[in-house]
């Protein structure tokens, strides 16, 4: 795997998030793919989302990670329903991308921090976030987390039963990428 390859599979990082695909861009081959979300509330409350549905590739100058929002999780049908329909609206936005410049990924690499544009819930901004990149025979093993604010991207902070969420979240995201 050359030095390009490992770079460009690592940028997940990250959630999360949405720009249209490259023409010519090529699908990176990853496994063990988790992407998770930590929202938080009163009263140590913590709701944990996780999805398998990531897909990643990149064109030698831009890695493109992308979250299939359709699929998350959070342990309670009801919780699941609410947070697809009326917050993230996965009717309209089904995915969200982060985009990476590869020349801003080092392989192999110490926690670093980087930018990238996130695409989220119909909205782009630039977002740093932390990273990474872990060589291990053939493959790499990626690690990013980014903190967002669902105001930023125009999503609606979630209240039910009066108990309302911070704006505030973690998103995580950890794959495994064969050359």
């Amino acid at each position: 795997m050359n030095s390009n390859s490992i770079r460009a599979t690592m940028a997940w990082v990250v959630l999360c998030i949405l720009v249209p695909s490259l023409v010519h861009a090529r699908s990176v081959d990853v496994n063990k793919a988790t992407v998770s979300f930590l929202a938080t509330g009163p009263m140590g409350m913590k709701i944990n989302g996780v999805t398998h549905a990531l897909r990643v590739s990149e064109d030698g100058k831009t890695l493109q990670v992308e979250v299939h929002l359709t699929s998350l999780k959070t342990g309670i049908e009801l919780r699941d329903k609410h947070m697809r329909d009326k917050y993230l609206e996965v009717g309209k936005y089904p995915i969200a991308k982060l985009e990476v410049p590869v020349s801003s990924i080092h392989v192999p690499s110490k926690p670093s921090k980087t930018q990238g544009k996130v695409f989220l819930h119909g909205k782009t901004k630039s977002e740093s976030f932390s990273y990474t990149v872990s060589p291990d025979g053939k493959q790499v093993h990626v690690h990013g987390e980014l903190k967002l604010n669902m105001k930023d991207f125009g999503i609606e902070v979630p209240t039910y039963l009066g108990v309302t969420v911070k704006p505030e979240v973690t998103v995580q995201v950890d794959f495994d990428a064969k050359s």
